[in-house]
C-alpha cells in the first residue's frame, strides 16, 4: 500500500527528473527547468492511464475472482504492479511511462476493491460466523456488573448495554 502512495505522490516528479532529465531546482526559464515542467505535464498522462486502468480492472475484478478465486487474483495484482514499476524504473522512457502506468491502476483497484467484494460475498453466502469468544463473555460480564451496581445512575444506555444481536465485521471494527 505504501508503494502505491509513493507512486501517486512522486510520479510526475520522477517523470520530470528521471525520464525528461529536468531539474526542479533550476532557474525559472532555463532548459533544465523547461524539461522538468514538460516531464511533469507528461507524467499527468501516465496518471490518467493509471486511472483508466483502475476503472477497467475494477469492472473485471469480480469476474476474475469468480474464475481464478480471490488469492491468485490478489497476488497477481500485486505482481503486475511490481513488474510494471521495475520495468518503468529500468526503461525510463516516455513509452514506458504510458505503458507501465497501467500496472498502478491494477494494484489500486486490487487494494481498494477486493476487500469490499470479499465482505459482500461473505454476507451474501452467510459464511461469517461470530462465535461467542472468551473476550466477548468477559466484556458482557463487566457490563452486567456495572449495570447491576446500585451506586451507578441508570441512564438509557446503561439499562441495555448490549444485545444478543450479531453484527457484521465492518460495524464491529468501526
Amino acid at each position: 500500500w505504501s508503494s502505491l502512495v509513493c507512486y501517486s505522490l512522486y510520479f510526475t516528479d520522477f517523470v520530470g527528473q528521471a525520464v525528461f532529465k529536468g531539474d526542479p531546482q533550476a532557474e525559472e526559464f532555463s532548459e533544465k527547468r523547461k524539461l522538468y515542467d514538460e516531464g511533469v505535464r507528461f507524467g499527468c498522462w501516465g496518471m490518467s492511464m493509471y486511472s483508466l486502468s483502475c476503472s477497467c480492472y475494477s469492472f473485471l475484478l469480480d469476474k476474475l475472482i469468480k474464475r481464478f478465486r480471490a488469492k491468485p487474483v490478489y497476488i497477481g495484482g500485486q505482481l503486475v504492479y511490481t513488474t510494471g514499476m521495475i520495468f518503468m524504473a529500468l526503461t525510463r522512457s516516455k513509452w514506458g511511462v504510458l505503458l507501465f502506468s497501467w500496472s498502478a491502476g491494477v494494484m489500486y483497484s486490487t487494494l481498494f476493491t477486493m476487500p469490499y467484494l470479499l465482505v459482500a460475498h461473505y454476507h451474501e453466502t452467510d459464511t461469517i460466523q461470530c462465535e461467542d469468544s472468551w473476550f466477548l463473555r468477559q466484556i458482557r460480564e463487566l457490563l452486567s456488573s456495572i449495570k447491576d451496581r446500585p451506586d451507578v445512575q441508570k441512564t438509557e444506555t446503561t439499562k441495555q448495554p448490549f444485545t444478543d444481536q450479531v453484527r457484521g465485521i465492518g460495524t464491529d471494527i468501526a
